[in-house]
């Protein structure tokens, strides 16, 4: 029996996830971000017009340093979007991943209080040895597949069994189907879990969905570092 190169299966991984809806969460991924620079420019054009109008003060400071740290962040979530990583592993943070993924999703361009109630974070989490791409785009698909009208999704984070790590994702009931009258609906949620499943078995991981009242829940173990 053959055994497949690593860029064979490499390239099949990626071909999986486009399956599991990747393009269309991509692609809501941009407009969002699009959305959100339109909202940065407006703001930046206001206080131009305040420095104009000679109103120079703290106030006028303080937002244009916001809008400034803002437009940064949106550099920075905007390289999670390019042309995957080459294939490989490496050790990996979750928590910094999960994260991302999240002020990505939302977008989140001030990591505020408000937001810390979206992931909890044991303290035993373990750092995962998996590929940078794989862990964002199946976070991101299984975001959007979560994802009720509110848009917010709770993830807790912890050590799994041996030594992955665990990484719980919790939405609303009823927001694992995917939704007719939504643009761009795409791929129901156990459709996208069944087929990254696959890949995370392979590699070492698991994953999990239980839905209770009012919840539905997703749990992803990613491969940790072996040893």
């Amino acid at each position: 029996m053959l055994m497949s190169s690593p860029a064979a299966t490499w390239a099949a991984d990626l071909r999986i996830l486009e399956r599991a809806g990747w393009s269309t969460v991509s692609e809501g991924l941009i407009r969002g971000l699009r959305h959100a620079l339109a909202g940065r420019l407006t703001a930046l054009m206001g206080v131009e017009e305040m420095l104009l109008a000679g109103e120079v003060d703290h106030a006028v400071a303080q937002a244009l340093g916001r809008e400034t740290r803002r437009l940064r962040t949106m550099t920075l979530l905007m390289d999670l979007l390019p042309a995957p990583s080459s294939p490989g592993v490496l050790a990996l943070d979750p928590i910094h991943h999960v994260r991302q993924a999240l002020a990505l999703h939302e977008p989140v361009l001030d990591w505020g209080p408000e937001h810390e109630g979206w992931v909890k974070v044991d303290q035993e989490t373990p750092a995962v040895l998996w590929n940078p791409t794989l862990l964002t785009r199946t976070l991101l698909i299984v975001l959007d597949g979560l994802a009720g009208k509110d848009g917010v999704v709770r993830a807790e984070l912890g050590a799994g069994e041996g030594t992955r790590a665990r990484i719980r994702l919790t939405g609303r009931s009823g927001s694992g189907r995917v939704d007719p009258t939504r643009p761009g609906a795409g791929v129901p949620l156990p459709d996208r879990l069944r087929l990254i499943s696959g890949i995370l078995v392979r590699d070492g991981g698991a994953v999990r969905m239980r839905e209770s009242t009012g919840t539905v829940q997703v749990e992803l173990e990613i491969p940790g570092m072996s040893g």
